[in-house]
């Protein structure tokens, strides 16, 4: 069973025992059956899966808001170095070593960050689905 099935499946038979309580009860005299302390035995338990359902809720609304501050960290730091390379690629001559190896470096970059996307000008979709994290 799935999990959502299993939840299904626990609150029927929460709902099961409380309509047929006295039913259950009655049906053999000679054996005890406390179906009110089952019912509350499997209610707490019930709860206490739906305290942690909202617990990892809750973590995935946080890592979702913590991705973004760190996404955006990496946007201003980026923005930050990207800024640097063009400085000192401009302080030096466009032919001096450094600036050429800057140059390369982000180029190389560049093309790692595009391998298996496509052009979507000509109507392909990007082969990368995998989210930023």
């Amino acid at each position: 069973m799935t999990k959502s099935t299993k939840h299904e499946f626990i609150v029927w038979l929460i709902q099961l025992l409380i309509e047929n309580q006295t039913t259950i009860e009655n049906a053999n005299t000679e054996v005890t059956f406390d179906v009110a302390g089952m019912i509350l035995y499997l209610k707490a338990l019930e709860a206490a899966y739906i305290v942690e359902i909202g617990k990892i809720t809750a973590l995935e609304q946080a890592k979702v808001k913590q991705v973004k501050k760190a996404n955006d960290k990496l946007s201003v730091a980026y923005k930050a170095v990207s800024s640097a390379a063009n400085s000192v690629s401009g302080h030096l001559s466009e032919d001096d070593a450094l600036s050429v190896i800057i140059h390369q470096k982000r180029n190389e970059m560049v093309n790692i960050a595009n391998r298996g996307k496509r052009d979507s000008t000509k109507g392909n979709s990007s082969s990368d689905t995998t989210p930023t994290a």
